[in-house]
């Protein structure tokens, strides 16, 4: 074998190690973004199913309290739910909330 076709295998096996790696690289960052995306939908859903969850247990609260004393039941329901989507939420400041 020559010298320059030696040279020639050289650079082809160099240059594929570069576009191996780049592939790799690349297919590996697509993993990594859906995962990302998939972390995130799951996230909202389960956020989806703990406010309705806290929409339901208020208004069967509403229902189970009856006519009488109604203000401060409806008062009372009030404040257990602002603390629940307050502990649902960490990453805002209670003070936040309007």
């Amino acid at each position: 074998m020559s010298e320059e076709q030696n040279n020639n295998q050289d650079n082809g096996s160099t240059e594929n190690g570069a576009a191996t790696a780049t592939s790799n690289l690349q297919q590996m960052i697509a993993a990594s973004l859906g995962m990302a995306s998939q972390s995130a939908v799951l996230a909202q859903q389960q956020a989806n199913i703990l406010h309705q969850a806290v929409t339901t247990l208020g208004i069967e609260k509403l229902y189970s309290s009856g006519p009488s004393g109604t203000s401060s039941s409806f008062d009372q329901t009030l404040e257990q739910l602002k603390k629940v989507m307050e502990l649902s939420n960490p990453s805002q400041d209670p003070g936040d909330s309007p």
